[in-house]
């Protein structure tokens, strides 16, 4: 989701300057120490390990289905699936075939990990769900 520049190995009491750069379609948030300069002065104290935490930005008005919003959620034992999608298709971890259709609203056979092949703006797009 990005990088980050200055890090590395510093003597004891050496001035660092890090900075968090996300990458398209994402922006820093903070650090997970929870401070959210960027970029990022400090003085090294001791050893220390630091990251930076990127979100994903906001969609636009003419992003797809596809990354507008997410595609499916599961709540017990039924998925939910976005709006806009066309055929659905869900399976199971070991690749049975368990409903193929357009309904919203899934019940699945059990608890477990499925895989929903979804199609959205003629794009087919796959999602696991738990």
């Amino acid at each position: 989701m990005g990088r980050v520049t200055g890090g590395g190995e510093y003597e004891l009491d050496e001035q660092v300057k890090l900075e968090a750069i996300p990458n398209a379609g994402y922006h820093f948030e903070k650090w997970d120490d929870g401070n959210t300069d960027n970029p990022r002065r400090l003085t090294v104290t001791c050893d220390m390990v630091l990251t930076a935490m990127f979100a994903k930005d906001a969609p636009t008005a003419n992003e797809s289905a596809l990354t507008a919003a997410p595609i499916a959620y599961v709540q017990g034992r039924t998925a939910y699936l976005a709006d806009g999608l066309g055929e659905v298709e869900a399976f199971t971890a070991t690749g049975q075939r368990v409903y193929r259709g357009t309904d919203r609203t899934l019940t699945l056979p059990r608890p477990g990990i499925y895989v929903l092949r979804v199609v959205a703006d003629g794009r087919r797009c796959k999602v696991v769900v738990r």
